[in-house]
């Protein structure tokens, strides 16, 4: 099993990648804190939400339009180990995490309000 539980505030804005007609991703960066004895330590993770730009009730839809920098997130998703070639022609590995599940927490304001407890989300 491949299951990923991440708490933790979002680093900047998400960015929109279209890929094709048929694709587009929507990227995260979180931060998540660990205290061991006494000592913090800071973690960044690289967050993708896959989805079709057709569809307009999706998870990247989602994201662009209420998650903010800032804000702390519950995350539930999958680890994704890639290989590619970087522009200076050396492979570069990345570890993301591919996310299917999205909860708000806490009570940061931002100036794109989080949805209504009312409000449905298309997850």
């Amino acid at each position: 099993m491949n299951l990923v539980v991440l708490k933790g505030n979002v680093g900047k804005d998400p960015e929109l990648v279209t890929i094709s007609n048929e694709q587009e991703v929507a990227k995260i960066s979180l931060c998540t804190k660990k205290v061991f004895k006494g000592k913090e330590t800071v973690l960044w993770h690289s967050i993708l939400a896959w989805g079709k730009p057709d569809k307009p009730n999706t998870l990247v839809k989602t994201i662009m339009r209420y998650v903010r920098t800032g804000q702390e997130l519950l995350l539930q998703g999958e680890i994704n180990y890639r290989k590619y070639r970087g522009k200076d022609g050396k492979d570069v590995l990345t570890t993301e995490i591919v996310i299917h599940h999205l909860e708000f927490c806490g009570s940061k304001t931002t100036e794109r309000q989080t949805p209504a407890s009312n409000e449905e989300l298309p997850f």
